[in-house]
């Protein structure tokens, strides 16, 4: 189970947004639960919103203030953002793209491990 907690670690590390802190990327970690049980999370303090979405606060009360917010989620935070917001910002459930992304190799990874018991 170490193994596909790895695939599945390195899965995530791979669509995770980076920004200036890194935050999201080098917080993400995997965590043995059991004998069968992995858990792959990020300790980030804004892996929720931006993993989940937010209310964009305000007032805004410029253009200026409005393009601040967006670079520093982007740039700082590591999200990805459409400008017309309309005060919500979804989020980004790469989560879920990484699990599909890394189902491939922990099937091939099951298949080795059924083979050698099997042998």
């Amino acid at each position: 189970m170490d193994d596909v907690g790895d695939i599945y670690l390195d899965a995530m590390q791979q669509v995770t947004p980076i920004g200036e802190t890194g935050d999201l990327y080098y917080q993400t970690c995997v965590e043995s639960e059991g004998a069968l049980k992995r858990t792959i999370y990020s300790t980030s303090p804004h892996w929720d919103f931006v993993a989940g979405g937010h209310d964009v606060l305000g007032p805004i009360f410029s253009d200026l203030q409005r393009r601040w917010w967006f670079w520093y989620l982007y740039n700082v935070l590591g999200g990805w953002y459409e400008r017309k917001t309309m005060g919500y910002y979804e989020g980004v459930d790469y989560p879920l793209v990484a699990f599909e992304n890394g189902e491939g190799g922990v099937n091939n990874r099951l298949d080795e491990f059924l083979d050698w018991i099997v042998s």
